[in-house]
């Protein structure tokens, strides 16, 4: 007969090594403490245009939708693996692509149809479309990490975009966006002139979009500075004015 183990002894030896192999990876991947309170990047959703007007021109809404998110942090952020949970809003990102510090990226649910009607480019393009009534958009990273979250809806408290060719902005990065007093309802005319922080007592207005030579802006305060940049963030004109409001 053969020799009958220890079974002891072997329990033991079975925890040491699985003692050794938990040491290994501590070392080799961190402690398992990193795993909460994960850092995510400074991305925020800061405009939704879930349900857009239509017109002689642009006549179907679907695809005339599109979603904005600013990286509102000082470093350039990779996007790479960067997608939205849930299977309703489909989109993520493609390997290597940045996103500059302070600089917003657009997805369109249509580029060429985006680009028609706002006279720039989105930086993506999304399959399926956002519910015209209420959706939950969260924003992860490629371990699924929630780097931001939104659940708008189309009736009060929330602003009315809903058909009438208004979109949903975020008035300022800095607050909560998934409360519907962090947003204002923005005609889509003034889609691609900047990004603006709003109190509820401001309005501002930039025509025409696209602007080739004369650009008019009205606003409700006085103005004492104006940066101008393109879509990937390079500045265009900067100038320190005193406009008076109109």
């Amino acid at each position: 007969m053969g020799t009958v183990p220890n079974i002891s002894s072997e329990i033991q030896n079975l925890k040491t090594w699985l003692s050794n192999r938990i040491n290994w990876m501590t070392n080799q991947l961190g402690s398992y403490s990193a795993c909460s309170n994960v850092p995510v990047p400074s991305l925020v959703i800061c405009k939704i245009n879930y349900n857009p007007a239509t017109n002689s021109t642009f006549t179907n809404s679907n695809d005339q939708e599109f979603i904005a998110i600013k990286n509102t942090g000082n470093t350039t952020v990779n996007l790479t693996g960067v997608y939205f949970l849930g299977t309703g809003f489909v989109y993520q990102f493609p390997a290597n692509q940045m996103l500059p510090a302070n600089t917003t990226t657009y997805l369109a649910s249509k580029s060429t149809v985006f680009l028609n009607r706002y006279g720039f480019a989105a930086n993506g393009e999304f399959t399926r479309n956002m519910s015209n009534k209420d959706q939950d958009m969260i924003l992860a990273d490629g371990f699924g990490n929630v780097i931001d979250h939104v659940h708008y809806y189309d009736s009060t408290p929330w602003p009315n975009a809903d058909g009438n060719g208004s979109y949903l902005q975020l008035t300022d990065t800095a607050l909560d966006n998934n409360l519907a007093s962090s947003w204002v309802a923005m005609d889509n005319n003034t889609l691609g002139t900047g990004d603006f922080d709003f109190t509820a007592d401001d309005t501002l207005q930039i025509a025409p979009n696209p602007a080739t030579d004369l650009l008019q802006v009205k606003a409700a305060k006085t103005i004492s500075q104006i940066e101008i940049s393109d879509v990937n963030g390079r500045i265009i004109r900067h100038a320190h004015a005193r406009l008076k409001c109109r």
